[in-house]
């Protein structure tokens, strides 16, 4: 037979361990979210690390063409 100050306790634990899994739960979605937010970012790096090297081609494609008509050798 369960005394009352068992039936408390056991209150008590269930309370404790109800805390412990919804912190748990809010690790578990902050992490989703972070890894989320940073596989986006690492997209977003990606593209413009494209885009630079595009831009960095095109770059000097206009210097050497600047130079052949100033008359400079390459």
């Amino acid at each position: 037979m369960i005394m009352k100050d068992d039936k408390a306790t056991i209150v008590s634990l269930q309370r404790v361990a109800t805390k412990h899994l919804d912190r748990a739960l809010l690790a578990e979605r902050q992490v989703g979210n972070l890894t989320f937010k940073v596989a986006k970012q690492r997209n977003e790096i990606a593209r413009l690390t494209q885009k630079l090297e595009t831009l960095t081609a095109e770059k000097t494609k206009l210097l050497a063409d600047i130079n052949w008509l100033r008359g400079e050798p390459k």
